[in-house]
């Protein structure tokens, strides 16, 4: 089975306090980084059950999902709900000290991944 979730949607940032008008306002998030955090964490919360793999994908992107499925089954064996795997390109962020982040056309998760890291990025 394979599940398409449209990810597109405006995501709402925390309300901010607006020092010039002296009012709390909601703003809508246009920075591409939580977009993508927030979206990983919803996945999470409303999808989590649905797969053994989630992927993202851009719209310009090919993406066979019987040849990544034969590879991660057949090739690799490996277990999606136990162990953490993903599939990207990593970069490393800023610094050496902070975390590598996976990014590119397209990124790929493990059901144990996409738990333990929507966690990451709640806190």
């Amino acid at each position: 089975n394979v599940k398409f979730i449209n990810m597109t949607r405006t995501w709402e940032c925390p309300p901010t306090y607006n020092k010039r008008t002296g009012r709390t306002e909601q703003k809508v998030c246009r920075h591409i980084w939580e977009k993508m955090w927030r979206s990983w964490v919803y996945v999470d919360e409303h999808h989590k059950n649905d797969a053994e793999w989630f992927c993202k994908i851009d719209y310009d992107t090919f993406f066979f999902p019987d040849n990544f499925k034969y590879y991660v089954r057949d090739v690799k064996d490996w277990d999606p709900v136990g162990e953490h795997h993903y599939f990207g390109h990593v970069i490393q962020h800023r610094s050496r000290k902070d975390a590598p982040m996976v990014v590119g056309a397209s990124a790929c998760w493990s059901r144990k991944t996409l738990g333990d890291i929507a966690q990451v990025y709640r806190e």
